[in-house]
């Protein structure tokens, strides 16, 4: 049966592979279903269903890629979204001059049939890479892999989604200008155009897929005089972070996941969102643990740094959960009735 899923907000500064209990899930949708499009009106054979096609077509064709990561077998918005505006000449045939077309279908909980077990590594690793939160998102790179756009369903119909990513398409040139001026520039001036040269991207998105140029702006500007030093030397932090978190996380190392969290927390500084998300990490570290009163400690550490948010919203339903069952347990064992596993391990 489809579901009702939209993409979770880019939100999260940063985004690590392994997940996290009760927290991440796919929000339910609330935006109206557009107008069904009349039969007929979508281009077939638009879409190519296979990456590495994509890539060797737009190196031949010296196009860029639209790369659609999508679940339209399970879940509704995805299905209306492909439907309604990607598979309709109105997007199709403005944007084809300038992109190649490449659908990623995801099965519902990454449940790949056998038949396409081959392909599933491999759509994994670009899920990984590009750090997708959730279907329909759309990612716009260049042929080499690197993304200069991200973004998802909006309720507009087919010709005004393929304007919005020619415009998208646009941007990247202006961006390609910045970098190749930045190359005949010195000190700050260098550091101003490469940051106008890098793409606006999620999270620390800018630094995976652009280090090298970030590395080259701070070398060109160690006092920060053009103010872009500290927010690049951040991102790279960030990365690095996660990175570590990522191998450490597969690695099943969760005490090294708790310590790195720490020293991560003690040497920057954050806003309280960040922050949140930081210790949700924490969290998750201290889960697989399963020493329940560090995680306690986080989570109240997550709802006092702000209990408005939607991390310290879902923090205190976690914490009020937790307190029911530990209710449940007690009076259980007072009444000589031995307690479920869960309570008793919580």
């Amino acid at each position: 049966m489809k579901t009702n899923r939209c993409p979770i907000a880019f939100t999260l500064v940063l985004s690590l592979a392994f997940a996290l209990p009760r927290f991440g899930e796919a929000q339910e949708s609330g935006s109206p279903e557009p107008a069904r499009a009349a039969p007929g009106e979508g281009v077939e054979g638009a879409w190519l269903d296979s990456y590495n096609e994509g890539v060797m077509q737009a190196e031949k064709e010296g196009k860029d890629l639209l790369l659609l990561f999508t679940g339209t077998d399970w879940i509704e918005m995805c299905e209306i979204f492909f439907r309604d505006v990607l598979s309709q000449s109105g997007f199709v045939e403005p944007v084809r001059e300038r992109f190649v077309l490449v659908k990623l279908e995801y099965p519902e909980d990454n449940r790949f049939p056998a038949e396409r077990r081959q392909e599933a590594a491999q759509l994994q690793l670009l899920r990984d890479a590009y750090r997708i939160p959730g279907f329909p998102t759309l990612v716009i790179s260049d042929v080499q892999g690197r993304p200069f756009a991200f973004t998802g369903y909006q309720p507009i119909g087919a010709q005004q989604y393929a304007a919005m990513c020619l415009v998208l398409a646009e941007t990247k040139s202006r961006r390609a200008a910045a970098l190749e001026a930045a190359e005949k520039l010195e000190g700050p001036r260098r550091t101003e155009a490469i940051a106008r040269g890098i793409p606006e991207l999620p999270g620390n998105m800018g630094a995976r897929f652009f280090r090298k140029e970030i590395e080259a702006a701070i070398a060109a500007d160690p006092q920060n005089e053009s103010g872009f030093v500290d927010d690049f030397r951040r991102l790279i932090a960030d990365v690095d972070y996660a990175n570590a978190m990522h191998r450490l996380g597969r690695e099943k190392e969760w005490a090294f996941m708790i310590e790195l969290t720490n020293r991560y927390l003690s040497e920057h500084e954050f806003s309280s969102r960040q922050r949140q998300a930081v210790l949700l990490h924490r969290y998750g570290a201290e889960e697989k643990l399963r020493d329940w009163e560090s995680a306690i400690r986080t989570l109240l550490a997550i709802v006092e740094t702000d209990p408005e948010s939607d991390l310290g919203k879902k923090a205190a339903g976690v914490l009020a959960e937790w307190r029911r069952n530990k209710i449940a347990a007690d009076a259980e064992k007072a009444n000589g009735i031995p307690a479920p596993a869960e309570a008793r391990e919580e």
